[in-house]
């Protein structure tokens, strides 16, 4: 009786999966799993056949193994169904706002030129010139292809930091010397690179030294207009002025990307391009399975929305404060891992879903530090301080406060770090 109870449950069990899998075109088609299973439901067979003419210690045995290879085969038969009606129905395509450009032809080419220049960088003065030198007359933007890649060449991209710190030493070093016709061409010169970089449509790491190299080169010249006020001529404000204009659409490109590779690796990669990106991700990406352990469309949509919240520009009442929280509210709900509903799917978001509401307020605070610049550079060149400009942080005023021989600038806006942006401006000399 339990041999025929075996045989029954297996077949039962292997009839259910394959009734599933020819219905639902699920996971359990995989070849190497059906190779199992009908191994399995043959031993039950043998052993429903032939059990009472063995040895009881070897029925007993073999009856051991057996329930051991069914349980699986069990679990699955009734796990399948579960995730079936939890799941059901998939969801359907849905209609994606987020588009992604590429630069035109020469800029993918000065970028796979980049690639291959970072990579031989040592932080040598030839090599920082020579980084400087092409960076200032090239612009760098991704092709489609590069979507295939996870690699953005992040060292590269970060030891531009440390050009910039060393030059603008350098900068500061020939100003106080006194020799402001060269100082005042490597300060253009920085300001060239970092308008170049948040040009380009470019990876999320290459708008984040931009707009951190246009930081380094707004405090340093706030902090030390003494010495470096003659640096600044009309030719530097209409870059900055390019620079803050084009921050937005840098930033929203380089989040639209982010979410086409999620797009690529789920919708669009073959096997061969799974398998890679699996291995350089440490994921098993070219083992994915499909509905209703992974419902594509239902995950591709919460990474559209998460992203398209985060590009959408802020409404006028709406403060910075409130949209950051949004954004951490969207992701935290489309990471909440499930072990019923998009189970793979929602592991999947947890995992490559990027925390950036602290991007979003680096960018803005940015184009503030830019605003300042430009209105210090002006109200010195002017000889006299003029009403304060707005403060795109906050829609207000940046508050000024007369400190003796020097100016206070300070925004209203305190970031998540507990400090506001201050800069303490020495008045022009009458």
């Amino acid at each position: 009786m339990l041999g025929r109870y075996m045989y029954l449950t297996g077949m039962v069990s292997f009839a259910l999966i394959i009734l599933f899998s020819l219905l639902l075109d699920l996971w359990a088609l995989d070849l190497r799993f059906l190779m199992f299973v009908g191994v399995t439901t043959i031993l039950l067979l043998l052993y429903a056949r032939y059990a009472g003419r063995i040895h009881r210690l070897l029925r007993t045995g073999l009856m051991t193994l057996l329930v051991i290879y069914s349980v699986p085969v069990n679990a699955l038969a009734l796990a399948v169904p579960v995730y079936v009606i939890a799941n059901f129905p998939p969801e359907r395509p849905f209609q994606e706002r987020l588009a992604l450009s590429f630069g035109p032809k020469h800029e993918q080419e000065a970028y796979e030129e980049w690639k291959g220049l970072s990579a031989s960088f040592s932080d040598t003065e030839q090599d920082r010139a020579k980084v400087l030198d092409f960076l200032e007359g090239h612009v760098l933007s991704m092709a489609e292809y590069d979507l295939k890649s996870s690699d953005p060449g992040i060292p590269g991209y970060v030891s531009l930091l440390s050009v910039f710190d060393k030059e603008l030493e350098e900068v500061l070093r020939l100003a106080r010397q006194g020799n402001q016709a060269e100082a005042r061409q490597r300060y253009a010169r920085l300001w060239r690179v970092c308008r170049n970089l948040v040009s380009g449509n470019g990876p999320v790491i290459q708008h984040l030294v931009g707009v951190a190299g246009i930081d380094r080169l707004v405090s340093s010249y706030l902090e030390n207009t003494d010495h470096l006020s003659a640096t600044v001529d009309q030719d530097v404000l209409n870059i900055a002025k390019d620079a803050m204009e084009d921050l937005d659409t840098s930033f929203s490109q380089a989040m639209n990307r982010e979410y086409y590779w999620i797009r690529f690796v789920l919708r669009d990669a073959s096997p061969a391009d799974l398998a890679a990106l699996g291995r350089a991700e440490k994921l098993p990406l070219d083992l994915l399975p499909t509905w209703p352990l992974l419902d594509k469309n239902k995950t591709l949509r919460k990474a559209h929305e998460y992203y398209e919240l985060i590009v959408t520009p802020r409404g006028v009442s709406e403060t910075m404060e409130q949209r950051l929280d949004a954004i951490q509210r969207k992701l935290a709900e489309a990471s909440n891992v499930s072990f019923l509903h998009n189970p793979v799917g929602s592991i999947m978001l947890d995992l490559l879903l990027p925390s950036v509401h602290r991007f979003v307020a680096r960018k803005d605070q940015s184009k503030a530090r830019l605003v300042i610049f430009q209105y210090v550079a002006k109200s010195l060149d002017a000889g006299q301080f003029g009403p304060a400009p707005v403060d795109p942080l906050t829609g207000t005023p940046f508050l000024m406060a007369d400190r003796g021989d020097s100016v206070e600038i300070r925004s209203e806006y305190v970031g998540t770090g507990g400090s506001a942006i201050t800069y303490q401006v020495k008045k022009p000399l009458r």
